[in-house]
């Protein structure tokens, strides 16, 4: 019987150009994506995509010095992915916001 199994979908630093840090296999349920500038001095502007046969921004944030905030979180309608969509980002510099996403895949 197949089942919806939550997991830390990606988990890495984002890079200063756009890339694919997600690519669904299964049907999957983004549930959060969670981003932190860990730079002392630096603002950071975070970009998120949603691709199914185009990029689409789904969400943007300027983030001061070590701010944090969520891209998607629960109390947001759920993103719903199908196999082969994929979940981009990109940020201003590279190697200074963590990403965390999260959610469960049907499998």
């Amino acid at each position: 019987m197949a089942t919806w199994n939550a997991t830390n979908l990606d988990n890495r630093q984002l890079p200063n150009s756009k890339i694919t840090i997600f690519t669904a296999a299964n049907p999957t349920i983004i549930r959060h994506w969670h981003v932190h500038n860990t730079s002392g001095s630096t603002t950071e502007t975070v970009i998120g995509y949603f691709k199914r046969a185009t990029s689409r921004v789904i969400a943007r944030v300027v983030l001061a010095p070590n701010e944090a905030a969520d891209l998607i979180d629960e109390s947001l309608p759920v993103i719903v992915l199908e196999a082969g969509d994929l979940i981009e980002a990109q940020t201003t510099n590279a190697t200074t916001v963590d990403s965390d996403l999260g959610g469960a895949v049907f499998s």
